[in-house]
């Protein structure tokens, strides 16, 4: 059953917020709950909230691909990516806040987080290839090993938030506080969408994060793994 839509206040203290890097608490997520609070008040559903932040994310991959060169088409990207992330910080906010979590609004949201994944390596590819940064062949390997690394992540964060492992707090050491840092999303589609300007480096920061995305979903994969053992052996 769905409750009132909380105040603003209470959206920007992040009450309903899921957490995330030092750059998506600070910034998404704040975002989010702008975004979660006026949907609310204009009587949106979570999903019409998921369904709109995966548009504008897919609008911006476009305009990252197809647009000429220049700081203001890359500004613009870069100012895309970060409302859309925003909006999918806000559409768990809004569900949360609303008691209106469902099986079907996490498998519509982690659906359209594949479709950006998907988006974003195609944009990446079609840029590189256009700009002769690579053959057609190296930036569509380049696309696929981003969008593999950041699936195998997302795959490994949605079970562990299945299995409650994904709440846990973990010990913070300063190599992994700048690793937290490096690895948030909206600190890598930044990154990205600058990037546009010199597409040799692009493909660089693209592939190394690829990976990076990679080895962190394979950590947290095993991890999980180790826990489903513990507990069956318990």
């Amino acid at each position: 059953m769905s409750q009132p839509v909380p105040s603003l206040p209470d959206f920007w203290d992040l009450r309903y917020s899921a957490g995330g890097g030092p750059l998506t608490r600070t910034l998404s997520q704040r975002i989010g709950a702008l975004a979660a609070w006026t949907a609310g008040r204009a009587g949106l559903a979570p999903a019409a909230v998921t369904l709109t932040g995966a548009s504008v994310f897919i609008a911006g991959a476009a305009a990252f691909a197809w647009l000429p060169a220049g700081w203001t088409w890359t500004v613009a990207c870069a100012a895309a990516f970060q409302l859309a992330y925003g909006l999918d910080c806000a559409d768990g906010q809004l569900a949360r806040a609303t008691g209106r979590v469902s099986a079907f609004g996490a498998w519509l949201d982690l659906a359209c987080d594949h479709v950006r994944n998907a988006v974003l390596a195609g944009a990446l590819a079609y840029w590189l290839a256009a700009t002769r940064a690579l053959p057609l062949a190296g930036a569509m390997f380049i696309g696929v090993a981003l969008m593999a690394g950041m699936s195998l992540k997302l795959h490994a964060l949605a079970a562990l938030r299945a299995g409650g492992a994904g709440a846990v707090p973990q010990p913070q050491d300063a190599t992994r506080r700048i690793a937290s840092g490096v690895l948030d999303t909206p600190f890598f589609l930044l990154g990205f969408a600058l990037l546009r300007e010199a597409p040799p480096w692009l493909a660089l920061y693209a592939g190394a994060m690829g990976l990076a995305y990679g080895a962190v979903g394979a950590a947290q994969a095993l991890r999980h793994l180790s826990r489903g053992k513990g507990a069956g052996s318990a």
